[in-house]
């Protein structure tokens, strides 16, 4: 079961539908890492403050990483064309507000061993 999370910066809040969003995602990891669409979870956390670079002091930049932890056996390859359009989905569903810039990132990684489930 891929889980899927994926922080923004607040101010991005009204610039994204997050369930298209999720559809979108869940679509990606089932086209390229080989996972079903109906086992994807994906959960959305607003960030409040983001620093990047040495000087900012958190004006005029806004983010959104997503993270994707995989069942265990995806290789690089497939990790890396999943992330790589995981940032193209990204940069074309969400809106930036007028001044900002946005920085997009995505990360694939497998899950730990000691991951467990429980559904019902």
């Amino acid at each position: 079961m891929p889980q899927i999370t994926v922080d923004y910066s607040v101010e991005l809040a009204d610039g994204f539908d997050r369930p298209a969003l999720a559809r979108e995602l869940h679509s990606a990891v089932t086209g390229i890492a080989y996972a079903g669409p109906a086992v994807c979870r994906t959960r959305f956390r607003p960030v409040e403050d983001v620093v990047v670079g040495p000087g900012d002091q958190g004006r005029g930049q806004v983010l959104v990483h997503v993270g994707i932890a995989l069942p265990f056996g995806r290789t690089d390859d497939v990790q890396r064309r999943l992330t790589g359009a995981v940032v193209e989905l990204v940069r074309r569903r969400v809106r930036t507000p007028p001044g900002m810039v946005l920085h997009v990132s995505a990360e694939s990684r497998d899950r730990e061993n000691s991951y467990r489930e429980s559904t019902g």
